[in-house]
């Protein structure tokens, strides 16, 4: 399968499912959970990055993002968030994968618009682990969730200002949550985009919906991919099994037509 394109699977379902990722030749977003990062066995990590070099396939983790918040204000949901966070880098030691992805935890509602008073909080948080990463080698990026707009991540990846932290564009997210268009994203943060994660909804729900079974306009997002020179690691999320080969399918059909442009 193309390096290039990866599929989101949880710790836990890899582990039973390993010989199926394998056979099928899966480039694995590893989904670690604080569960995962709690119960997983040196010797499993060992053998599953073994398993996945031997058949040549590509390596990105995603960190755990239920309750953290790496902007937050309250001192003990702070020190958890920070502690998964950084047992998330010590999983990603033994893989030294690609690329590893975070949630940023921007919620105006949790903030009340004050996004200084989060990004205060979020430099306290990211700049130690930046350092950390930059002398392991491992980038990190940050993906949009709730955020309506792109200032909130511009002025978080732009004050670390380091080539191993950068941003992970979510079109199912951006779709539910974002009030400005999609070019507005790609003007803001382009730049800084290093994957991308792709599902389709029709704006109601997270569906992860196979690309092409909603309403979002992936024409429009493989254009921009094209027109702002971004080259990314596409990463798929399907739910459900079902979907799996129809998101990939999907996936390669867009990566071909931009290769014959």
């Amino acid at each position: 399968m193309n390096k290039k394109i990866h599929v989101n699977i949880p710790y836990s379902m890899l582990l039973e499912k390993l010989d199926f990722v394998v056979d099928k030749g899966l480039n694995p977003e590893i989904y670690f959970n604080g569960e995962a990062l709690d119960s997983y066995r040196e010797e499993d990590l060992v053998r599953i990055n073994s398993a996945l070099r031997k058949k040549g396939l590509s390596i990105t983790l995603h960190a755990p993002f239920m309750d953290l918040s790496p902007g937050g204000v309250d001192a003990k949901v702070k020190n958890v968030t920070i502690e998964r966070l950084n047992q998330t880098i010590e999983v990603a030691a033994f893989f030294h994968p690609q690329i590893v992805i975070f949630h940023p935890g921007y919620n105006k509602w949790f903030f009340d618009g004050n996004v200084e008073l989060w990004l205060e909080n979020s430099l306290k948080t990211w700049d130690p682990i930046v350092t950390k990463v930059e002398k392991m080698g491992i980038p990190l990026a940050l993906e949009n969730i709730f955020e309506e707009e792109p200032s909130s991540l511009k002025k978080l990846i732009s004050a670390i200002n380091s080539s191993y932290f950068n941003f992970c564009f979510d079109t199912g997210h951006f779709h539910l949550f974002s009030m400005v268009a999609m070019n507005c994203w790609f003007d803001s943060l382009g730049t800084y985009i290093k994957e991308v994660h792709l599902h389709d909804n029709f704006k109601k729900s997270d569906d992860h919906l196979p690309i092409g079974d909603g309403e979002i306009d992936f024409d429009l997002f493989f254009q921009l991919i094209t027109h702002y020179s971004v080259d990314p690691i596409y990463t798929i999320e399907p739910h459900e099994v079902e979907h799996l080969e129809r998101s990939l399918q999907a996936c390669r059909n867009y990566l071909m037509k931009m290769e014959n442009l």
